[in-house]
């Protein structure tokens, strides 16, 4: 064993203490944070408190819609019988600085099932390698993880748009398309230039575009969500109008860090879900300026709610993210919310979509898979006389690895 266990067990100890009390003071918050959402709808300049507060392009939170803020939506009807969900996901090999074989590898998992029609599932693997020069250097320097993981999700989203106007224009059948995740990229902070940025917008917007323009129910699944928009709309509320300059600059978290998914935990019932809100946040600005099309007055700006897809006293609660267009549809809505449920009822334990699940299974790069890339690109290599040889930090941490290794089975 590489740690020292005698350091890290009263670390350990004094860790566990901290944790527990941090849990149990967030837990004492929950009684008044849903004592707020049972009040706020009648909170005098609600409206006008968010507007302000949005303008401000420092506060993050939720904007309220049509549906009362405390309202809770039970499970509907059954899934249509012939209703298709499309699951994607993705997983990737990033770039080793330290080889001689410079590379990256996207490789995206789709998993499709018509409810109830007795149909077999099917699946698709789309692998796509980036060695190409202009692929591995971005802006002179070596494409780093965060740019990956964006052409990672954009890829995610084209794949899962043609997938889901293949299916649509071929049956007669509701389409629920999944993702895993948030549905919308997030650039921010993450170093990477303008022209790049507005590359993957470009292609990710054109793939909702064409989403929006077919009867397809997009969604993102988050499982395990740590947000807090809606409990900093609760915040917001509680404030006047003319205060609001003054608490945006208070840092102080809001509801004791405590997170959207604890409070709904509290308020929702098996299969329920919470009231739609809009996201207000720098990130969705791109989205809110995108006009749906063949969706009048609507954009793809992102939406949220949060769904328990438990069925037991035991809630699961998830945030579900639609863009504005699928927000707008009542029909869509429930037939997402009932496939999402329905769908959580497969996967024993985790109440985790099976679609999804399976999606990921298709997705998932196994260790030995990059040995097997780099077996054939080292291949691809020899034929031009060219041998790849590691760094020489990566050919000692291999050896010392080795001797490690050689040393337990004395």
């Amino acid at each position: 064993m590489s740690i020292n266990i005698q350091d890290l067990t009263l670390q350990i100890q004094d860790a566990g203490a901290a944790i527990a009390g941090r849990i149990n003071s967030q837990g004492k918050l929950i009684p008044a944070a849903l004592a707020q959402l049972q009040v706020v709808d009648n909170t005098k300049d609600l409206h006008a408190k968010v507007e302000k507060a949005a303008a401000s392009k420092t506060w993050t939170g939720a904007k309220p819609t049509r549906e009362p803020i405390a309202a809770t939506f039970p499970l509907p009807s059954a899934p249509s019988p012939n209703a298709t969900v499309i699951a994607v996901d993705g997983s990737q090999i990033y770039p080793d600085k330290h080889s001689a074989l410079q590379y990256y590898l996207i490789n995206i998992g789709a998993f499709i099932i018509q409810i109830g029609s007795g149909q077999a599932p099917s699946v698709v693997k789309t692998t796509v390698l980036g060695a190409e020069e202009s692929d591995v250097i971005v802006d002179g320097r070596m494409i780093t993880v965060p740019l990956v993981n964006l052409r990672r999700t954009v890829a995610e989203m084209e794949g899962l748009t043609e997938l889901s106007l293949e299916v649509e224009s071929s049956q007669d059948t509701a389409v629920i398309s999944l993702i895993d995740g948030p549905i919308a990229l997030r650039t921010q902070g993450e170093g990477i230039s303008k022209r790049e940025t507005d590359h993957l917008y470009n292609r990710h917007l054109k793939a909702i575009d064409r989403l929006a323009a077919c009867h397809c129910a997009l969604a993102g699944y988050v499982d395990q969500p740590g947000g807090s928009s809606v409990l900093n709309l609760l915040w917001l509320a509680s404030f006047e109008l003319d205060e609001i300059d003054a608490v945006l600059e208070d840092n102080t978290p809001v509801f004791g860090g405590l997170s959207d998914r604890a409070m709904f935990q509290k308020h929702l019932g098996p299969g329920e879900r919470s009231a739609l809100f809009e996201t207000i946040s720098g990130w969705n600005i791109p989205y809110q300026q995108r006009r749906a099309p063949d969706h009048p007055n609507t954009t793809h700006s992102v939406h949220i709610f949060y769904l328990n897809v438990s069925m037991t006293d035991s809630p699961v609660v998830v945030r579900v993210e639609v863009p504005e267009w699928v927000a707008n549809n009542s029909e869509l809505i429930n037939s997402l919310h009932a496939a999402l449920v329905h769908q959580s009822q497969y996967t024993a334990g985790s109440h985790y979509p099976y679609a999804l699940a399976r999606a990921d299974g298709e997705a998932v790069i196994q260790s030995q898979d990059r040995q097997v890339v780099e077996n054939m690109l080292t291949r691809e290599l020899l034929k031009h006389n060219i041998v790849p040889n590691k760094s020489a930090k990566l050919a000692m941490k291999g050896k010392a690895r080795r001797y490690q290794r050689k040393g337990k089975r004395r």
